[in-house]
C-alpha cells in the first residue's frame, strides 16, 4: 500500500510537469484502501481486558473513601495534625487566647467559615486574614482543603500558613502572628459542597456532638447553612449572606468590620 501510495505522489509530483503523469484514480485507490484498513485494525483490537476489573476496583475506591471508618481516619490525623504540627503557631496567638482578647459576636454555636487555597491571591489572603484578626472571634475559622504538595508535604504548608500570619513580613515572627484559626480539614469542605475559593459560609446552628472536625455529621449536627463565593470583601459577603440568614449576630459582625476596618 505504501508503495502505491508512493507512487502515486511520484505522479502529482510529476504533474507538476507533465499533467499527463498525474493519476488522480491512483491516489483515491490509495485513500480508499488506507481507510477500509484503518477500520479493520480498530475493529479487530482486542478490548480491554481489564477495563471491568478498573471500574469495579474504582468503585471500591470510592465506597470506601465515603465509608465513615475511613472518614473518622481522616478527623483523627487532622486532629493529631492540629496538635503536633499546627500547635506551634498557638503560642503567637495571644490576641485570641487571652480570654480579655476575645470580642465575640458570635454565638457559640454559630461558625463563620472562610474557605481558601494557596491559589488565591496573596494580597486577598492577607487583607482577610487582617480583619478576621480584628474580630477576635474564634468562632471564625479559616479553612485549606488539604496540604500543599499532598499529606507527606508538611513543609510547604506550615510556611504557607506562617507566612499568612505575619502581622509584617518584613520583620517576620519577630513582629508577631494574627490571632486566627486557620485549619487544614478537607471534611468541613466536602460536608458544605465547597468546589471553588475562596467561599465563605455562615453556619446559624451547629451541636458539637464530639470531639473531631465539625465536618463529620457523627461530631457535628447543623441546619441550614449559607455560602458565597467571590474575590470580594468579606463584609460584602456577609452582608450578602445576612439579607437571607436574618441574623442579629451576624449584623453585629457586618458592623464590626464597619467600625473597625472602613473608617
Amino acid at each position: 500500500m505504501l508503495a502505491a501510495l508512493s507512487l502515486a505522489c511520484a505522479g502529482v509530483a510529476q504533474g507538476a510537469t507533465s499533467a499527463p503523469g498525474f493519476d488522480l484514480n491512483a491516489v483515491s485507490s490509495v485513500l480508499s484502501k488506507a481507510k477500509v484498513l484503518g477500520e479493520r485494525m480498530k475493529n479487530t483490537l482486542p478490548e480491554n481486558a481489564y477495563k471491568r476489573q478498573g471500574e469495579i476496583e474504582a468503585r471500591k475506591t470510592f465506597e470506601f473513601y465515603e465509608s465513615p471508618a475511613f472518614q473518622r481516619r481522616v478527623a483523627l490525623e487532622n486532629e493529631r495534625l492540629k496538635k503536633e504540627v499546627f500547635g506551634g503557631f498557638k503560642a503567637y496567638y495571644r490576641d485570641l487566647n487571652s480570654r480579655e482578647g476575645k470580642r465575640e459576636k458570635l454565638s457559640p454555636n454559630e461558625r463563620i467559615y472562610l474557605f481558601i487555597s494557596s491559589s488565591v491571591p496573596e494580597a486577598t489572603l492577607r487583607t482577610y486574614i487582617e480583619q478576621i484578626a480584628g474580630l477576635r472571634d474564634p468562632n471564625v475559622v479559616v479553612l485549606m482543603r488539604g496540604f500543599i504538595g499532598g499529606m507527606k508535604y508538611m513543609g510547604p504548608t506550615l510556611k504557607f500558613i506562617g507566612d499568612l500570619l505575619e502581622k509584617d513580613p518584613s520583620c517576620g515572627l519577630s513582629c508577631g502572628l494574627y490571632g486566627v484559626n486557620v485549619e487544614v480539614d478537607p471534611l468541613l469542605f466536602r460536608r458544605y459542597g465547597i468546589l471553588r475559593v475562596p467561599a465563605i459560609v455562615y453556619v446559624p446552628d451547629i451541636e458539637v456532638l464530639g470531639p473531631g472536625s465539625e465536618g463529620l455529621a457523627q461530631n457535628a449536627k447543623v441546619g441550614r447553612s449559607y455560602a458565597f463565593y467571590g474575590d470580594v470583601a468579606l463584609s460584602y459577603s456577609l452582608k450578602r449572606i445576612n439579607e437571607e440568614a436574618n441574623s442579629a449576630s451576624l449584623a453585629a459582625v457586618i458592623k464590626e468590620f464597619k467600625h473597625g476596618f472602613y473608617r
